[in-house]
């Protein structure tokens, strides 16, 4: 089975001279949790997370568009998983 691999990139940040808007979000105990252990585990900080996570959401929207599946494929090509995300 061919393996079609597309990069995603995260929501750059706008040049100095732009605006930058600030998002203030109530997040669980285990939510905020989480997204510090993924700081630790990836070296970004909590708002190159959200702008990552922005990317991805956004490429699995349009590719759902496009009649595309998400999944996770094994090194074989084996589709282990199939994320069913509520858009």
């Amino acid at each position: 089975m061919p393996r079609a691999e597309a990069a995603v990139k995260p929501i750059e940040m706008p040049e100095e001279d732009l605006e930058v808007r600030r998002l203030n979000v109530n997040l669980t105990a285990e939510a905020y949790a989480e997204i510090d252990a993924l700081c630790a585990r990836t070296g970004r900080s909590k708002s190159d997370l959200v702008r990552l996570a922005l990317g991805l959401l956004r490429f699995a929207v349009l590719e759902k568009g496009k009649g595309s599946r998400f999944a996770i494929v094994a090194g074989d090509g084996r589709v282990v998983k199939e994320l069913v995300l509520p858009l």
